[in-house]
């Protein structure tokens, strides 16, 4: 019927997936947020 008709699909194009990079800048840890609780709040 396809043939017949000449009815035909539209395919979209698929963007392409994103692809990680290396990080522009690394900053130090300056504040050295290491913090342990003493009890549950």
């Amino acid at each position: 019927m396809n043939t017949e008709l000449g009815i035909r699909s539209i395919v979209r194009t698929q963007k392409p997936d994103y692809e990680y990079g290396k990080p522009h800048k690394v900053f130090d840890n300056k504040l050295n947020q290491d913090f342990t609780a003493d009890k549950i709040n």
